[in-house]
């Protein structure tokens, strides 16, 4: 019975599917370095330590904390001058927020500003 795969896909990749898979799961280091024949788990460690659930929960409350219900509170009494805020920041047009003006030449019209830095170009003397 022939399977019908895809070309690009090989033994290795399924092999490395199998592995991430689980170590997803949680299965512990040796017997997953057993499973694809390591020694030990120092390159199951190296390939696919990132796709541990320690690892990925660590990651993510060593960036992340919790929200205090005493900040939630606050937030929500705040809303509308938070609000208020960011909208006289940003503008009713968000995408302009970012928007990085020239103050040199703001008061100018655009086509003026759009060439303003460049070097004025002058004719050589050629005669002579």
């Amino acid at each position: 019975m022939r399977c019908r795969l895809a070309e690009d896909l090989s033994f290795h990749s399924l092999r490395h599917t199998y592995a991430s898979q689980l170590v997803q799961a949680g299965a512990a280091i040796p017997a997953v370095a057993e499973q694809l024949g390591h020694r030990d788990g120092v390159t199951v460690l190296r390939t696919y330590a990132h796709l541990t659930p320690q690892i990925r929960e660590s990651e993510v409350r060593q960036r992340f904390s919790a929200v205090s219900q005493e900040n939630v509170r606050l937030a929500r009494r705040e809303k509308r001058r938070l609000q208020s805020m960011r909208s006289e920041a940003v503008g009713h047009n968000w995408t302009t927020y970012a928007q990085i003006n020239d103050m040199r030449t703001a008061d100018r019209p655009l086509r003026q500003r759009q060439y303003a830095d460049r070097p004025v170009r002058r004719e050589r003397n050629t005669s002579g």
